[in-house]
């Protein structure tokens, strides 16, 4: 899953949840920050190179998104070594009179000074957070669990070295709690969360099987505070894998809600969080072209829904494209985000993507312009924008026509209504035949 992360233009006072950089806010963690009015902008993957972000005060920063400009602006380094880090700096310091420099916490120190964000690791910029990832989806006739990454330890509290044995594996749904164990496992625990969910959604969770991996969770004993389990003698950046499979379940029958669930810890260098992304399926294999109409009874070949999910506004889209009777014409870079009064929207963070244009119907509108908060994303990247007198697609780079993709957006503390966007269901749709194709969208 790309590393990636919301910014923001702020002249005003800090914004509770996020650092404040020059005139840039940003969040850490994704997903967790107080509501504002502020326009913000999912900053590049940071799994590919050091991001360095900017401040673009007269808001002239061309987006993706046709007829929307930025007041943010980004660079990304070649790759995650030093020398390209600095390389980059130099280039964007040397018409300020910075530069050239030593080392990357050189170039570093001199970026946030002179109002610029980076993520490069050691500096007083960057967050320092390595990212935990855990992911539950519906393959087959089973829901998947599964842990992957390292943790930042060190702000946390030691609370038993050594404790256990534990049984196996389970998750409590209304409780946002969860361990991956295979039983008789041992493990050390921590305490010091900042920010924690309250549940994963209405059902009571229950055990699992067919676990393998390390032993890791989030438990608390009765009642909060929630408690880190790490296998004994974990030490900071040391990589997890683990996973459990839930039998004959489906997010239905578990009662859970999908969408980006976050636990956050730790300051500055030591800042790290825990993401839990409930959504999406399983790999089943190439659909190929259904060739159906679509667009009756609210279904189609790709289905996106928008639903209100407590004090959130969760997009959630999956299904597959035809792409027989569209032409490919060029990549971008795209992340999530929407114009309603134009019918414009994308899912997914921040990444290349394919251009696909052809003969569309599309609605003219799904709603009026309305403000939200950054977006915290996960799954494939795809969506539908302007693209001359039709719309273009735009799809995973290297997507096959047919292939069943899933991604989810979530929009924090916000409402449809306040999204300016109006309840219904709106169609796109290409193609005929064999080559026909369909999205519907629901908003409820």
């Amino acid at each position: 899953m790309p590393t990636a992360r919301p910014f923001a233009y702020n002249t005003g006072a800090g914004i509770t949840g996020t650092t404040q950089v020059g005139n840039l806010a940003i969040g850490i963690p994704e997903v967790g920050f107080v509501a504002t009015g502020l326009e913000w902008w999912n900053g590049p993957d940071e799994d590919l190179g050091y991001v360095i972000a900017c401040e673009v005060p007269g808001d002239t920063q061309p987006t993706p998104i046709p007829g929307v400009s930025a007041s943010v602006g980004f660079f990304r380094s070649s790759d995650l070594t030093e020398g390209s880090f600095i390389a980059m700096a130099n280039q964007l310091a040397d018409p300020l009179g910075g530069g050239p420099f030593a080392s990357g916490s050189a170039a570093n120190t001199w970026l946030n000074a002179n109002g610029f964000w980076s993520s490069f690791v050691g500096g007083t910029g960057s967050t320092g957070a390595t990212g935990f990832t855990v992911t539950l989806v519906e393959s087959g006739a089973n829901v998947v669990m599964t842990a992957s990454g390292s943790l930042n330890i060190n702000d946390l509290t030691l609370v038993a070295s050594s404790t256990g044995p534990f049984g196996s594996g389970g998750i409590g749904v209304n409780s946002a709690t969860w361990l991956i164990s295979s039983g008789g496992q041992s493990a050390a625990q921590y305490t010091g969360f900042s920010s924690t969910p309250s549940n994963f959604g209405s059902g009571s969770g229950g055990p699992a099987s067919s676990i393998t991996g390390d032993i890791i969770g989030v438990v608390y004993n009765g009642a909060p505070p929630y408690i880190l389990t790490v296998p004994v003698g974990y030490t900071t950046g040391t990589q997890l894998t683990a996973s459990q499979t839930f039998a004959n379940q489906s997010f239905a029958s578990m009662g859970l809600v999908q969408g980006t669930y976050t636990y956050a810890w730790g300051s500055g260098a030591n800042a790290d969080s825990i993401n839990v992304i409930v959504g999406g399926t399983g790999a089943t294999g190439s659909t190929g072209g259904t060739g159906g109409t679509g667009g009756t009874g609210g279904t189609g070949d790709f289905n996106v829904t928008i639903t209100q999910v407590g004090p959130d506004v969760v997009w959630s889209g999956s299904g597959s494209f035809n792409l027989d009777s569209l032409t490919l014409s060029g990549t971008q870079n795209i992340g999530s985000g929407l114009n309603a009064g134009s019918a414009i929207w994308a899912i997914g963070p921040l990444t290349t993507v394919r251009q696909y244009t052809g003969s569309m119907t599309f609605p003219a509108t799904f709603g009026t312009s309305g403000s939200y908060p950054s977006p915290s994303s996960s799954g494939s990247t795809f969506g539908i924008i302007g693209g001359g007198p039709s719309r273009t697609l735009l799809v995973p780079d290297g997507y096959t026509s047919g292939s069943t993709i899933s991604g989810t957006v979530t929009y924090a503390n916000t409402t449809i209504a306040g999204m300016g966007l109006n309840s219904g269901t709106y169609v796109w749709s290409w193609g005929s035949g064999g080559s026909a194709s369909t999205v519907v969208m629901t908003i409820s």
